[in-house]
């Protein structure tokens, strides 16, 4: 990966989520988190953290529903396993069926495929996620 497609996953973070995010349901952003392996970027509500994930090696965009306790981001490895992935939580909490097609496959059209992974997390979390876009202790 490219350090353009860092710079485009966080500039398309910025324009999906906190277009909706931050106003409708009290998320903020946190600070990002770069290593030589992933990008981190947190959005933090007062229950919940939505933090989003681009594995650099793995060409893999994730999102993880995180527990927030005294506007800290408690972790996966947190000794409650308070982490969750997205898929896993909708398909557990909601009964969603579907599939999230995170990974980067052409690396020629990257732009496109970062801005296509990231949508697909916004429409599924406005479809589907509710609960968790609620920020309550109990979306977890």
């Amino acid at each position: 990966m490219s350090h353009q497609d860092a710079l485009v996953f966080l500039a398309e973070l910025e324009t999906v989520f906190q277009s909706f995010l931050p106003a409708s349901f009290r998320f903020r952003k946190d600070m990002v988190k770069e290593t030589p392996l992933y990008i981190s970027a947190p959005f933090i509500g007062n229950n919940v953290a939505l933090v989003f994930v681009y594995d650099l090696k793995e060409q893999l965009i994730d999102c993880y529903v995180e527990r927030v306790v005294n506007g800290r981001i408690m972790g996966e490895s947190a000794p409650d396993g308070s982490g969750h992935h997205l898929h896993s939580l909708l398909v557990k909490r909601s009964g969603f069926r579907g599939t999230i097609k995170n990974r980067v496959i052409n690396k020629e059209s990257a732009q496109q495929e970062i801005e296509r992974i990231l949508a697909a997390y916004a429409q599924i979390l406005k479809s589907h996620g509710a609960f968790v876009l609620e920020d309550k202790p109990l979306a977890q």
